[in-house]
């Protein structure tokens, strides 16, 4: 079995090359035959013209062995390639066998002169031919393999030179071609390694960035569990009970940040597409039913479909952390609604007045002092400032809702983690959001540019 792509390339041109040659030379073959035995055909047809002269008087009672010992016409025919031939009389229009070649004159009592001739010659030529042909064809072969070999090589060498620049990477590094007449076909490898590595860079840094918030927010809470343990250990009047009420809140905020690393490390390769958005969340929650039938929940989805160009992929990952993050905080047994609206102008006010609405009600949480009301301010105040700019605009924009009865747990958007990972991807789909939230609801609103 040939490894090598220039062996494979060659041994395949040299295999065309060769059912090209089989089948010219059976052509050929068969038109020297046909030919050979033409002209034989014609030579003894005219020497049993000739020979009529000799046998007018007598006809069919002539003896024939005079015949063989005409000079003129025996050495004719033996040059042509006629052996053993014979002359004949029959009463029937002689057939040849094989391996003979005969002609027929019909007499005129009504006899038949034949001359016959085996194809021995004839048969000898045409394997001498073969040969001759064969071994040219093989040394052609030869010549192609070599040439073949030379030229494939120096095509793919731009291949090798592309192979080493992977193994020897460096971030940083450019793929280039060392070679100005390289075929478009690899010059298309060397853009899409380029654009591949960018990629990857770009993945990369997104995941260094969510790395770095991460560890920059998970610090806090840690450091404070920490704390907490050695004014513990060191303060004989810091009650029992009280430590443990207050280190649960710690590890209550720790697995909250955690839990949002967990629900937004989505960022993968993904090509803008066309695609119905009613269509892709339909399929998301019908993923997740099991998880719906736990907890007792049902699903609404109201509003009219819309088209969205976008990335895929992400989508359905961002609404499904969002969806997921309803389920889990949702109360049992109650609805979640998800509204899809299409908005134009009126839409995009009742945006702004909504975004409004949530940012003072965050603010006034903010006054009475609620820890955790400074990340929904910070939603909440980009999704003012995002609305109010929308009103200067005619332009429509399409908005998806998800709504949930809080069930009095703490929700994975009052994290400040999660919120900021959410920034990241809403800049990834181009969209703007906020959080809305009472005593009894919770509501996020995604807007897409």
């Amino acid at each position: 079995m040939i490894k090598s792509l220039k062996g494979r390339i060659t041994a395949f041109f040299l295999a065309l090359i060769s059912v090209y040659f089989a089948i010219n030379l059976t052509f050929l073959l068969n038109h020297i035959n046909n030919e050979k035995r033409d002209n034989l055909e014609i030579l003894l047809s005219h020497a049993l013209s000739e020979s009529m002269d000799y046998i007018k008087e007598k006809q069919d009672k002539t003896e024939l062995g005079f015949l063989y010992n005409i000079p003129h016409m025996t050495s004719v025919l033996k040059k042509s390639g006629a052996r053993e031939i014979e002359f004949f009389f029959s009463d029937e229009k002689y057939e040849p066998k094989e391996y003979e070649i005969a002609v027929s004159k019909r007499l005129k009592n009504g006899t038949y002169f034949n001359l016959k001739s085996d194809d021995s010659e004839v048969r000898k030529y045409i394997l001498e031919a073969t040969q001759a042909l064969i071994f040219q064809h093989l040394g052609y072969l030869v010549l192609v393999g070599i040439l073949g070999v030379y030229f494939i090589n120096r095509l793919l060498l731009p291949l090798g030179h592309l192979a080493n620049q992977c193994k020897n990477y460096q971030d940083g590094n450019k793929f280039y071609l060392n070679d100005k007449n390289v075929g478009s076909e690899i010059k298309q490898i060397e853009h899409a390694l380029n654009a591949l590595v960018s990629r990857f860079d770009e993945l990369r840094k997104k995941d260094n960035e969510i790395f770095a918030t991460a560890t920059h927010e998970l610090k806090t809470p840690m450091a404070i569990i920490k704390a907490r343990v050695e004014k513990y250990s060191e303060n004989l009047k810091y009650a029992k009970e009280s430590f443990i009420s207050d280190i649960n809140e710690d590890i209550k905020r720790l697995y909250l940040e955690v839990k949002s690393i967990l629900y937004f490390n989505i960022f993968d390769f993904d090509e803008k597409a066309v695609f119905s958005v009613k269509g892709e969340i339909s399929e998301a929650i019908s993923k997740v039913d099991l998880l719906l039938k736990n907890r007792g929940l049902r699903v609404e989805i109201l509003g009219d479909d819309f088209m969205l160009e976008s990335r895929r992929n992400l989508f359905v990952k961002m609404f499904m952390s969002i969806f997921e993050n309803a389920i889990a905080y949702a109360k049992m047994g109650t609805k979640i609604e998800i509204s899809i609206e299409d908005s134009g102008e009126s839409g995009v006010e009742s945006v702004a007045e909504s975004s409004l609405d949530s940012a003072e009600s965050v603010e006034s949480r903010v006054k009475s002092g609620e820890s955790r009301a400074e990340s929904a301010l910070n939603s909440s105040g980009e999704s003012l400032d995002s609305a109010e700019s929308s009103t200067d605009s005619s332009k429509s924009r399409k908005i998806i809702r998800v709504k949930n009865e809080q069930g009095g747990e703490v929700n994975l958007f009052s994290s400040k983690l999660g919120i900021k990972i959410l920034e990241k991807i809403s800049k990834e789909l181009d969209f703007s959001f906020e959080i809305i939230k009472d005593d009894k609801f919770y509501e996020v609103v995604i807007y897409f540019n």
